[in-house]
C-alpha cells in the first residue's frame, strides 16, 4: 500500500490504518459508498478490510500482558553429581553432569502445568 506522501506501508501499518477508518467510517453514520467516496479510497478494498477485521478494530496490533509466572531460582552445587539444582515452587530438580535436555524440558513443563 502506498500512502499520499508515496510512503509504503507494511502490513501491521495497513492493518491500522484500515482499522482506523473503519471505526471512522462507523462513527460517521454515513454509508460505505458516501464514506469511501469522500476519503479518496477503493470501496472493494475498504470491503475487504472491513471483513478480514470482522469489523473490529479492537484486536490490531500487539497488546503485551502481564503473565504471573513462577521464579526459577537455582544455584551451581560444588558437588559433581549434581552441578546444577533448580527449585521451581515447592519442587527442587538436582540436573547431574549427563542429564538429558529433552527429560528435563518435558519435567520442566510438566511442572509448570500443575
Amino acid at each position: 500500500m502506498v500512502g499520499h506522501s508515496g510512503r509504503f506501508y507494511n502490513r501491521v501499518e495497513k492493518r491500522r490504518i484500515w482499522s482506523k477508518h473503519i471505526e471512522d467510517w462507523r462513527e460517521s453514520g454515513k454509508s460505505q459508498a458516501q464514506y469511501c467516496r469522500e476519503q479518496g479510497l477503493s470501496a472493494k478494498l475498504f470491503y475487504y478490510w472491513k471483513n478480514k477485521n470482522n469489523g473490529n478494530s479492537s484486536d490490531v496490533g500487539v497488546k503485551l500482558v502481564p503473565v504471573d509466572m513462577p521464579r526459577i531460582k537455582y544455584h551451581f552445587s560444588e558437588e559433581v553429581e549434581s552441578p546444577l539444582v533448580l527449585v521451581v515452587r515447592q519442587y527442587r530438580v538436582e540436573v547431574g553432569e549427563r542429564f538429558d535436555s529433552s527429560t528435563l524440558a518435558r519435567l520442566l513443563n510438566t511442572l509448570d502445568r500443575i
